[in-house]
Parts: structure tokens; C-alpha cells; sequence
């Protein structure tokens, strides 16, 4: 018996210059599997995008869900990860240098919100494998261990 998400909400709503009033987004507590002993909730955060021509105000979007097994998805109504994010992602410090970055294409750049393939690394890089190494300085040399 999965349920239709049955729950309750809180709606945030506010007053547009045109003095309408708009649903601008809501927090959503649910029960998404009712099935006795298998009980599942969630919690859904929703935000409303801009009217779409209809003429009707106020289109809510999930935006983020954090589900029963405590996965977390970011445009993702069913997260299969611990955290699945749909769309692009940054990571930055806190001091604001560039982290990890993937693009809409799916490619990752690490010091670069520009990579040109699957994978760049913007500066100096280590990989290693018990005492294998392969290494890229920040001059541009190349230094390999191998045993």
C-alpha cells in the first residue's frame, strides 16, 4: 500500500508588487509507503519558479528531499545515494577557492569550473597505489615511482 504522499505542510506565501498574492514555498512532512511495518516518510522542500504563461502564479517545484533512509536528493525526487544531486555542482571553500566542480555534461574539474574533459585538475596532483606513484608539480615536471 503506497500511499500518494499524504503529510502535512507549512506554505509560505507573500504579496507581489501587483498586490497578489503568491506561493513562494512550502516544507512538506509525508508518508510515501503505509504499507504496516515498512512505514516510510519524508521530508520535501518546494520552491515556486516564475508563471509560465497560464497565468496562474505560484508553480511549485520539489527542489530537495530527504527520504526515509536519510538519502538526500537535490532535483532529485528519488535519490539512490546518500547525497544525489540532478544538475551541476560546485564545491567551493570557504575561503572561496574552487574545489570540485562537474558540468552539465558530466565532466569534472578539480581546481577549474572549466573543464575540457573528463577530468582536469588544475594544479599540482598525486596518484598513487600502495607505493606507485605518479605525480604533476605545479612547474610542469612529471616524477613516477615505481616498485
Amino acid at each position: 500500500n503506497s500511499t500518494g504522499g499524504i503529510g502535512v505542510s507549512i506554505l509560505f506565501r507573500a504579496t507581489d508588487n501587483a498586490s497578489q498574492l503568491y506561493k513562494i514555498g512550502n516544507i512538506s512532512a509525508i508518508l510515501y509507503n503505509s504499507t504496516n511495518g515498512s512505514q516510510l516518510g519524508a521530508l520535501t522542500f518546494s520552491t515556486s519558479g516564475p508563471d509560465t504563461g497560464d497565468n496562474t502564479f505560484g508553480h511549485s517545484a520539489e527542489r530537495m528531499r530527504i527520504d526515509g533512509t536519510g538519502k538526500i536528493g537535490v532535483n532529485n525526487t528519488a535519490p539512490n545515494e546518500t547525497l544525489a544531486v540532478k544538475g551541476t555542482l560546485s564545491v567551493v571553500s570557504g575561503s572561496g577557492t574552487q574545489g570540485l566542480y562537474q558540468n552539465p555534461s558530466g565532466s569534472v574539474g578539480i581546481g577549474t569550473t572549466g573543464p575540457s574533459s573528463k577530468l582536469e585538475v588544475a594544479g599540482t596532483f598525486n596518484a598513487t597505489q600502495g607505493t606507485t606513484s605518479f605525480r604533476v608539480t605545479s612547474d610542469n615536471n612529471i616524477l613516477i615511482h615505481l616498485e
